[in-house]
């Protein structure tokens, strides 16, 4: 009688073998501007020396830190991101690819999520008021979201060109708000105005 294997043994794959914990991380509510980090933790799973050549990131606003480049048998490295939410504004997601000596798996994509949000958006961020020779005064609109719980409160906006008029109206109180900006004289070229 031979010695056969047993059922449910688990087995050491030959050569090395990458297995990430976990392959996709979300770090939920994000503040727009905020700096993220996360490490990903991988096991070698396999019999013979792990090697991570390289860790590839899809955007400049994702960073990779000095990865755990060697790997022993049964020993665990990690992959640290880091994630510049900064010009984000909506549910975000990135790839990271992960190259190694892994002959059956010689590249993988990890991938981070988030929910970006800003306190207070300002949109648009310009307000810009075309003028015409037809139309020598126009408008526009710029609205004002409160995201935070606590209600916001806006003092009347001043303006030191006195081309322009400001008007201030409330939508929801404490929530969000419009503001008007008009010529208040006819002008004779486009002029616009950074709100944000």
């Amino acid at each position: 009688m031979t010695a056969g294997r047993r059922k449910g043994a688990i087995t050491t794959a030959s050569g090395p073998k990458i297995v990430f914990a976990t392959p996709v991380y979300d770090f939920g509510k994000v503040r727009s501007g905020e700096i993220v980090k996360y490490a990903f933790l991988f096991t070698n799973a396999g019999s013979a020396l792990l090697q991570v050549s390289n860790v590839q990131v899809s955007c400049g606003c994702t960073t990779a830190g000095d990865w755990s480049r060697q790997v022993e048998p049964g020993k665990i490295g990690s992959i640290p991101i880091q994630f510049n939410s900064t010009g984000f504004a909506s549910a975000v997601e990135k790839s990271i690819t992960v190259s190694c000596n892994d002959t059956n798996q010689p590249s993988v994509v990890l991938q981070i999520k988030a929910n970006v949000w800003r306190p207070i958006d300002v949109i648009p961020q310009f307000a810009v008021i075309n003028l015409t020779v037809i139309a020598p005064s126009n408008a526009a609109t710029v609205r004002i979201v409160n995201n935070e719980e606590a209600p916001l409160t806006l003092s009347m906006p001043e303006c030191s060109d006195q081309a322009f008029a400001i008007e201030l109206t409330t939508n929801q109180p404490g929530r969000e708000f419009e503001m008007l900006i008009r010529t208040a004289t006819p002008l004779t070229n486009t002029q616009s105005i950074p709100f944000g």
